[in-house]
């Protein structure tokens, strides 16, 4: 079973990965206790459109690919972002290539592993990417 995580930024650009507790609020550590035996946890509120889910998948690097991050193929050199799409994470192309969307899940097989795929950064903070495959399409 794959691990449940979110990912978002808040207004300072700090990334945090964990729980998501709320719409806003992503919980990074559940295990801490006070002095007075009272629960706390650390936690991020975060923008909202930038959170992103893990899609239980990790890149060639073992980096977790999540919701909004860019993708590269270095096999067949395409450009890829992570959405969520009919029920499932999928790869949309940026780059022109032979499919508009493709489930991840038929990239990475039943062992979960691509030799080829790489994160090359994300939708939030890497919009130059974007636009610098969308001029070599």
């Amino acid at each position: 079973m794959r691990e449940i995580l979110f990912r978002g930024k808040n207004k300072d650009g700090k990334w945090f990965c964990g729980d998501l507790l709320r719409p806003n609020i992503i919980i990074t550590n559940w295990d801490k206790f006070t002095a007075d035996r009272r629960f706390r946890a650390d936690y991020g509120v975060v923008e909202t459109k930038t959170i992103g889910q893990y899609t239980g998948y990790d890149d060639k690097n073992g980096k977790g690919i999540f919701q909004g991050d860019l993708v590269t193929d270095s096999l067949f050199h395409r450009f890829m972002i992570v959405v969520f799409r009919h029920g499932a994470f999928m790869f949309k192309a940026i780059k022109k290539t032979n499919f508009e969307y493709a489930p991840i899940w038929e990239w990475f097989g039943i062992d979960g592993k691509h030799p080829d795929a790489e994160i090359i950064g994300n939708i939030f903070d890497n919009q130059e990417l974007i636009m610098e495959a969308d001029d070599h399409a």
